[in-house]
């Protein structure tokens, strides 16, 4: 016998939607826009965050020992 699933409920705005529209609403000027980063942009954050938690936490080197 199976569980129905209830489909998740979505989000009306994302967060820099419903932010300019608050401050709309508000009288106040609408925050600037996010610029999208470019992969090579994601990637060099993903990989100063492993060099950093590599740097920074003994298990993680562990982890990483192990599995190379």
């Amino acid at each position: 016998m199976s569980v129905p699933t209830r489909p998740r409920p979505r989000r009306p705005w994302r967060r820099d939607e419903a932010r300019r529209a608050a401050s709309a609403r508000d009288g106040a000027p609408a925050p600037p826009a996010r610029q999208t980063l470019s992969i090579v942009e994601s990637f060099n954050y993903a990989f100063e965050g492993v060099i950093h938690v590599l740097r920074t936490q003994r298990n993680m080197r562990v982890h990483v020992a192990i599995a190379t």
